[in-house]
């Protein structure tokens, strides 16, 4: 009988003549006889065609034929559909069994260790297990899980050759069995793991995270304690299961933490994003401001893309921008760089500059991202616009649009939302001549229009009362197929009622009444603000009673109209009324604007004295005064001749006590009412009244220098150096505050 080489390398040559001169087919067939010739017999290579199974036999080879039965069996087992059935003897050397293990392709591995487990071969198993790479068993473990094969995945962790094998073994099992959400399965391998004592801090960190998945969070911290009782010490991926199950509540995960620090374990940057993401809608600006203290106190403060994106994410949900620009400028301060590897988070720091009227830091963002060659997203492009344009810059809104635009790779992302930005800021500027402009330009550059751009369209069509075009606009909306909605239906009431075309308003109510939209209750208040502009005292009081039959409760905007629609038709006695029952009907806490129409009303009386009492009423409920308040009093002081009220009213809005403790004669003497006397007795403290001082709502300081020169004109002999003490004061809080000169003679030689 021929030799085992002499077969092969007749097989050789023979296949090399056929593949110089015939095809493909006779050489995979000579291939085939080849192999079925030289290891049938000898090595009971068997080929069961039902089954697609092929048993190995391996028994009384010589070592040196290891390597030919090695190839050849990598050869076969690459054939499809052939499934391995390992067939050991018992006499095989340990050279043999390794020659087996080498030739087995990976797919064959799980079929290699179940056939040992299922013969009891823990040596073919040791061999295997001390063969193969850390990364191929943790994988085969994982597989062994997936396919139901736990007992063998089990043994495997019991035999492993080395105490690493072993707790890379139960690791996998583990996860395999938390993906799972087997916690009955979790619970039985540690304690097998327990026995083989590996149940170390990794080990026992799966069952946190089993219980946590299942809710389990007081067992859950009980693993833990169990942990240090058997003096193991836990670390952070100990508590991350935690972490995440606590989430939903700010609170919790604080307290989580300061377990976590208490056993002296560092936190990382997970660990604060996950407090981060605990952060929500409701979250205070304390909590947020404890948050960014926690991320500081660390010793190894490194701040990476991942979490300034999840910082970025809590500030914009909890809406406190200022924590979130605080904190990027004392990086800045401290020399680090702002790590930011997306556009998404470009555009939420962006946005936040942009809430905070920093234009500088917006600005700066932008050209930093272009700086570093990143390219805007929609998201990005959106925020970008949005800031300029809300903080009085539309165009330079405008310019990024045109920038985009004249890119080709870019002017993909233009879109209709984008634009409407801009639209609404030339709007609101009153800059209308702005506004169509950019509507042709949309319209040139074929953006598609969307229902919130025709809104936005009529919107500016009331506030420039061009009520010709806004009928236009809307036809056109309906020509391009678009369905009103109950916005663009306020817009066009907004509309008529500014160009004093109220009939036509009411008409676009009913109008509205008839599809399936109903009338909400913006709609509502702007119809009643129609009626307070004209005069229309029963109309108006008639629509509220429409709107309370709607079923639609009114707001503190429907009570500041309803009082501006009494003073406006010379009732202000009625507004008082009016809105003291709704008020109390509905269950309505006052704000400043209607306290202020209130005020309002109190001048068209010339009631001082009612006024303070609405004052009173203001400061006791903790309702900030603003700068309209102050101009409505002092007015009022004014046309009563009411001097030491009117220093009382700019006493408070300096932020300085309402009365002065070495005040001279006229000006110590209890000239307030009494409910006004008393609130202001009780209010928290003289800063809390002071006006604004900057912004679009500061204090007029025309309005200052109307109150002093009224003073001045009621100086008496001896005021003069209270009076000169006083404006410099209320100059300190207002610098711009100047005295006219026919004032400042008056103070020199007072009456």
């Amino acid at each position: 009988m021929m030799s085992t080489p002499t077969v092969v390398a007749s097989i050789y040559q023979t296949v090399q003549q056929i593949s110089d001169s015939t095809g493909l087919e006779l050489l995979m067939f000579f291939l085939a006889f080849g192999m079925h010739f030289a290891f049938f017999g000898r090595y009971g290579l068997m080929r069961k065609t039902k089954s697609k199974s092929c048993r190995i036999e391996a028994a009384g080879q010589s070592p040196k034929s290891g390597d030919v039965f090695a190839r050849s069996l990598q050869s076969l087992m690459q054939m499809p559909g052939v499934k391995l059935d390992l067939q050991l003897r018992g006499s095989e050397s340990s050279t043999e069994i390794e020659a087996l293990l080498a030739a087995a392709p990976a797919h064959t591995e799980q079929d290699i260790v179940c056939a040992a487990v299922a013969k009891q071969r823990t040596d073919v198993l040791r061999h295997f297990l001390s063969s193969r790479s850390t990364g191929a068993l943790q994988t085969l473990a994982k597989n062994l899980m997936h396919n139901d094969r736990d007992a063998v995945a089990l043994q495997c962790a019991k035999v492993a050759p080395r105490k690493g094998l072993q707790f890379l073994f139960y690791n996998a099992i583990m996860e395999m069995l938390c993906e799972k959400k087997d916690l009955a399965g979790v619970r039985q391998v540690l304690a097998l793991a327990a026995e083989d004592s590996c149940a170390d801090v990794n080990v026992r960190n799966w069952l946190v995270r089993a219980l946590a998945q299942a809710g389990e969070l007081g067992e859950a911290k009980q693993a833990i304690e169990d942990m240090k009782r058997a003096d193991i010490r836990p670390n952070l991926t100990s508590f991350a299961p935690i972490l995440d199950a606590q989430k939903e509540s700010f609170e919790k995960c604080l307290a989580t933490v300061k377990e976590i620090k208490a056993l002296g374990i560092e936190l990382n940057n997970f660990v604060c994003s996950t407090v981060l993401r605990s952060i929500t809608k409701g979250t205070t600006e304390t909590q947020v401001d404890k948050a960014l203290e926690l991320i500081n106190s660390r010793e190894v403060c490194e701040k990476d893309s991942v979490l300034l994106a999840s910082l970025c994410e809590a500030c914009a949900r909890s809406g406190n921008y200022r924590a979130l620009i605080g904190h990027l400028k004392s990086m800045s301060r401290a020399g680090a760089q702002v790590q930011f590897r997306c556009a998404h988070t470009v555009g939420t720091i962006i946005r936040a500059y942009g809430m905070v009227e920093d234009l500088d830091g917006v600005w700066s963002t932008w050209h930093e991202m272009k700086r570093r060659r990143m390219e805007p997203t929609r998201i990005t492009l959106g925020c970008m616009v949005e800031a300029l344009a809300s903080n009085n810059d539309p165009e330079g809104a405008h310019g990024i649009i045109r920038e985009v635009l004249a890119q080709p790779e870019s002017k993909g992302l233009m879109n209709a939302v984008i634009y409407n930005s801009v639209l609404k800021s030339f709007s609101h500027h009153k800059r209308f001549d702005q506004v169509w402009k950019i509507y042709e330009e949309m319209l040139s550059e074929k953006i598609e229009l969307s229902v919130a751009t025709y809104n936005a369209l009529l919107d500016a069509c009331a506030r420039s009362s061009e009520i010709g075009r806004a009928d236009r606009i809307f036809k056109d909306m309906i020509k391009q197929g678009m369905q009103p909605n109950i916005i663009t239906y306020g817009a066009m009431i907004k509309a008529y009622c500014a160009a004093n075309c109220l009939d036509e308003a009411f008409a676009v109510m009913e109008e509205l009444k008839k599809t399936e939209l109903k009338p909400d209750e913006i709609i509502y208040n702007t119809l009643l603000d129609g009626c307070a502009r004209y005069g229309l005292f029963d109309r108006g009081i008639e629509l509220l009673g429409g709107m309370h039959e709607a079923g639609l409760p009114p707001s503190n905007y429907t009570l500041s109209v309803v009082a501006k629609l009494a003073s406006r038709c010379r009732k202000p006695e009625k507004a008082f009324e009016l809105v003291d029952d709704l008020a109390k009907e509905f269950g309505l806490r006052l704000n400043v604007h209607v306290y202020n129409n209130l005020l309002h009303a109190a001048s068209c009386m010339t009631d001082l004295d009612k006024a303070q009492e609405i004052f009173a009423l203001m400061v006791m409920e903790r309702v900030r005064p603003d700068s309209r308040t102050y101009m409505l009093l002092l007015r009022l002081c004014s046309a009563k001749k009411s001097a030491d009220v009117a220093v009382v009213i700019l006493r408070l809005l300096a932020g300085l006590p309402y009365v002065k403790e070495k005040a001279s004669h006229p000006w110590k003497k209890e000239i307030l009412v009494p409910a006004l006397a008393l609130a202001l007795r009780r209010m928290p403290s003289a800063s809390w009244a002071a006006a604004p001082r900057h912004g679009k709502g500061a204090m007029q300081t025309e309005v200052l220098s109307e109150a002093f020169d009224f003073l001045a004109r009621s100086l008496k002999q001896g005021d003069s150096e209270e009076f000169t003490e006083l404006l410099k004061e209320v100059q300190k809080a207002f610098p711009a505050a100047r005295l006219n000169t026919r004032t400042g003679q008056r103070c020199a030689k007072p009456k």
